[in-house]
């Protein structure tokens, strides 16, 4: 325990008196302390657990809860800041007053915890309070009542057996008992449940285990009796036995049978048999209290005024709204899961189709790309270039080896043809010969015949045929010395270099 003037986180809350209180589901340590940030006194209330995360904790915020200011842990251990109400707890003024409180004020408190509840199984997933009880709601000096809210969400311990007015065994659910019994006390209880509502009871605390809290809590308001808790009271019924709850209104002859109604039906024992929700109760409650109203001259209850009477209207939903707001809240989540994942997916193929576009495109963002469009256009045109330029080159080399093999086709014709020519002048030649050496021997046997007579023209005729046949030897050597087209065209080979320059 903390002593007065004690100082935690960094001496921003200095204890000023410690409270001798004790919650009903965990032991804690209670103080007043102040609050050197922020200049106001506060509750600092140690805790052994969060029932929900403390940011979400933080956030919970309605006129009807003590609000939550800060969590903090220092020295191993958790501490809670909450709003300090200047008032009791509705437990401690029963106790002390020993009688019930008035309908009208009653019917005001239930009206906002109704609406806070409301407000707290409306989050998805549902917040469920676990702890409504008269010990944690207190009543503030306007009139107010606040609820504490820093065990929210922390299951109650069921102290089997305790018959202390602070216990909260009376106001805790069937079902969050159920699940702390033993198994052969579990197995006792069942054989009076079918399977449906065997499979009910075994379910988890929801919303309809914060109606039957309230219920109690507005019974035990109503009446100053703790009400029989639903163990005993299952018990009972296990032998066949009547329900052992005595109806609010018998204990407290001036409250209407309508809201003792409306308190037994948020109190069954089966979860299945309560209100499905907050609001439908807050409905039923309003067509009661409309009801008394029509012969509110016929009772004579103390303190009751027209003006509470008044409450916020509601339809009255056919199936559970929570429940839908659920269902249609999860798929609305599912359907914007699968349109994100499409999304993604068409983000993608649309960055995959930029990059092949850009990858296959000479006009690049200079921004982007960090190089300039003229020095692209340069290199584009440099390669266009190179490419024309070699394939000229292929061409004129294709060219000149057409060339050259015409050349020697051409050569070798002609070479063929020069033979041809050279071999009928050399017959020609020896023909001649032939015919002069057939001249001569003529000759001769005519010169043999006469001698003198033809000396002179002998003489004559063999000169004569002499020069003929050197001339046609000096006609023939020229020829033959004298190089053919083909041959000069042989003899200077093209080449690539030629083929260049020329262009």
């Amino acid at each position: 325990m903390l002593d007065a003037n004690a100082v935690l986180q960094q001496n921003r809350y200095r204890v000023i008196q410690p409270f001798e209180a004790e919650s009903e589901t965990q032991n804690v340590e209670i103080y007043k302390a102040f609050d050197e940030a922020e200049k106001r006194e506060v509750i600092l209330k140690e805790v052994d657990e969060l029932g929900i995360e403390a940011e979400k904790l933080l956030n919970l915020k309605h006129e009807a809860f003590q609000r939550i200011y800060d969590v903090f842990h220092e020295g191993g251990k958790t501490y809670v800041v909450m709003e300090n109400v200047d008032g009791d707890s509705l437990a401690q003024l029963i106790e002390r007053n020993k009688r019930p409180f008035p309908l009208s004020d009653v019917a005001n408190w239930a009206n906002e915890l109704l609406d806070a509840l409301t407000y707290l199984h409306s989050h998805l997933p549902p917040i469920i309070h676990m702890n409504v009880r008269p010990q944690n709601i207190r009543l503030a000096i306007n009139g107010k009542i606040k609820l504490d809210i820093s065990e929210i969400g922390v299951t109650p311990k069921a102290k089997v057996g305790a018959t202390i007015t602070n216990q909260n065994l009376h106001f805790i659910p069937f079902e969050v008992i159920f699940e702390q019994l033993d198994s052969a006390s579990q197995k006792v209880l069942l054989s009076v449940y079918d399977d449906k509502s065997a499979d009910i009871l075994k379910q988890p605390a929801d919303a309809k285990s914060d109606l039957y809290s309230l219920g109690a809590t507005l019974y035990y308001l109503l009446t100053a009796r703790l009400p029989i808790d639903p163990l005993e009271r299952s018990i009972e019924m296990l032998e066949d036995k009547p329900d052992p709850l005595v109806p609010a209104h018998q204990h407290n002859p001036k409250l209407p049978p309508e809201i003792s109604e409306a308190i037994a039906k948020a109190m069954e024992v089966r979860r299945e048999n309560r209100f499905d929700s907050a609001a439908i109760m807050r409905q039923f409650l309003r067509t009661a209290f409309v009801r008394i109203r029509e012969r509110s001259g016929e009772l004579e209850i103390t303190g009751f005024e027209d003006e509470i009477l008044n409450l916020e209207s509601e339809p009255v939903p056919v199936v559970d709204l929570m429940r839908k707001l659920q269902e249609a809240e999860a798929k609305r989540l599912e359907a914007e899961k699968r349109a994100a994942e499409a999304e993604q997916k068409l983000t993608t193929l649309q960055t995959t189709v930029s990059e092949l576009s850009s990858s296959a495109s000479y006009d690049i963002d200079e921004e982007h790309q960090g190089i300039p469009k003229w020095k692209i256009g340069a290199a584009a045109g440099t390669l266009v270039f190179l490419i024309v330029i070699g394939f000229g080159i292929w061409s004129l080399l294709d060219s000149s080896v057409d060339v050259e093999s015409a050349t020697k086709n051409q050569v070798s014709a002609e070479s063929k043809t020069d033979a041809q020519t050279t071999a009928s002048t050399n017959q020609t030649t020896q023909a001649s010969e032939t015919k002069a050496t057939s001249a001569q021997q003529s000759k001769a046997e005519n010169e043999a015949r006469v001698p003198t007579r033809n000396v002179e023209r002998s003489e004559r005729q063999t000169a004569s045929e002499q020069r003929q046949r050197a001339d046609q030897q000096a006609e023939r050597k020229p020829r033959e010395s004298q190089p053919t087209p083909a041959q000069n065209q042989q003899k200077k080979k093209i080449t690539v270099d030629d083929l260049i320059s020329d262009q």
